[in-house]
């Protein structure tokens, strides 16, 4: 495990120095790790530019759902559901899942 100093850069990627990012949060991951904890790897920690993302992906996918929701009714065949799936998200300038055939 390499280490960092306080003074270095994060190695999030933030542009912060380490001790005004991820340090205490790293001291206390050392702490649950000295107790026997599992950690996850630091892989798992998103950047902000990543979360952006995410919110907006989670955005576009309850609008989607929301538009399903407003028109769906019984006897709505599931690949008229998929089309509009696939319409609502590319109109969102969305990337749908690719469709199964």
């Amino acid at each position: 495990m390499i280490t960092i100093n306080r003074n270095d850069p994060c190695w999030c990627g933030s542009g912060q120095k380490y001790k005004k990012c991820h340090y205490e949060f790293d001291r206390k991951l050392a702490a649950y790790r000295l107790r026997g904890c599992k950690i996850p790897s630091r892989n798992l920690i998103k950047t902000p530019y990543q979360m952006e993302k995410i919110r907006e992906s989670a955005k576009i996918n309850v609008a989607v759902l929301d538009y399903v929701a407003e028109h769906i009714k019984a006897g709505v065949p599931t690949e008229e559901i998929d089309r509009w799936v696939y319409e609502e998200t590319t109109r969102r300038h969305g990337i749908p899942a690719p469709p199964e055939f």
